[in-house]
């Protein structure tokens, strides 16, 4: 009889711990840079941030190809179902980012054309968008002239923080409008 309330115990820790897991936000930080080998790098800390930072991106080179299935005639969706998707899609979208919070972010962008006439051109045309925008925008943006070599590199940094939980109930409303009864 113990050994049934141990494992009860224990059941009901782990999904107090998953809940736990599900209610504190997650935060991510995303790294992109096109002048080096390793051109994205993504980290995540869990509960809340208490976590240390957890590298989730792959250094793997291979592509895993995904293996090929024979399709039988009549085993997709049925069109009322493919209308209903394409209606609750928009919806579901806006749900789904709505809990998104973007905490830092910055932009660097390095370009040369090999002409510094034409580098001094774009730029100037460049300036005003882009420092203009920059004082609406959550995250910082750097445009910088090459004028001696042509290039386009692209330095980009965001992190993020969301709460899993809330992404649940889009998710059920979604599945729910796609394939619940219709009234």
């Amino acid at each position: 009889m113990i050994v049934v309330w141990v494992f009860l115990w224990a059941i009901a820790a782990c999904l107090l711990l998953l809940l736990l897991m599900l209610a504190l936000p997650v935060h991510l930080r995303g790294d992109l840079d096109t002048s080096s080998a390793q051109r994205f790098r993504g980290q995540l800390k869990l509960f809340g941030g208490l976590t240390p930072w957890i590298d989730v991106s792959s250094t793997d080179e291979k592509q895993i190809k995904p293996p090929q299935r024979a399709r039988r005639a009549g085993s997709g969706l049925k069109p009322h179902t493919v209308g209903r998707l394409i209606h609750a899609a928009p919806t579901t979208i806006r749900s789904l980012i709505r809990p998104i919070r973007a905490s830092d972010g910055t932009l660097a962008l390095t370009f040369g054309s090999g002409d510094p006439a034409e580098t001094g051109e774009f730029f100037g045309l460049c300036t005003p968008v882009v420092y203009g925008a920059s004082t609406a925008l959550p995250f910082s943006v750097v445009v910088l002239p090459d004028f001696d070599e042509r290039r386009f590199d692209v330095q980009a940094s965001l992190a993020f923080r969301a709460v899993p939980l809330a992404f649940v109930p889009p998710i059920f409303a979604f599945v729910w409008r796609v394939w619940g009864p219709r009234l």
